[in-house]
């Protein structure tokens, strides 16, 4: 993550973007909503304007998407060695391991969507509404996993349990 010293691919819109809401000039790129590229300026913040600031928080929520895709694949009865199984797989598939460690929405996107689903599963609807918001706020495709979760109910809960209503209102 300290290489290459040159940003890749989309990198270079998203660290300009953030230096800009750092120096005081606002979002010069107002097609995604701002989260994901404040967490790259919390980066910048912190480790200074150069490629651990760029991809440090990136790094942390690869890992992070991780972590709760091994607790939904637990959640959803998957036994302890296909859970890992599954979880190598994400960790090593090819997108997921080179969007882990550049400064692009995408991989701020991955952890909370897997953290509005583990949430779900545990019928906390209210915190699956807050992280589907937060996914929206790094891109508004991000509000897609509500669809997926709302089918999920439809065919496994049909549970009556109606406080399902207020993860749609929070989201």
């Amino acid at each position: 993550f300290l290489g290459p010293e040159q940003t890749i691919l989309d990198e270079a819109h998203y660290i300009e973007n953030s230096r800009s809401i750092l120096n005081g000039e606002g979002d010069l790129r107002g097609e995604h909503p701002p989260l994901g590229k404040v967490f790259i300026l919390a980066g910048m913040k912190i480790f200074g304007d150069n490629p651990l600031g760029w991809r440090f928080f990136p790094i942390l929520f690869g890992v992070a998407g991780i972590v709760f895709f091994y607790l939904t694949c637990r959640r959803l009865n998957m036994g302890k060695w296909a859970a890992y199984l599954a979880v190598f797989f994400l960790a090593f598939e090819n997108l997921t391991f080179m969007l882990s460690s550049i400064a692009m929405l995408d991989v701020f996107m991955l952890p909370l969507i897997m953290a509005a689903f583990w949430f779900y599963l545990r019928h906390n609807y209210l915190p699956a509404g807050l992280f589907i918001a937060l996914t929206a706020l790094v891109k508004i495709t991000g509000v897609l996993i509500l669809p997926a979760i709302l089918l999920h109910w439809m065919i496994f809960r049909r549970d009556g349990d109606w406080k399902f209503l207020g993860l749609l209102i929070v989201a």
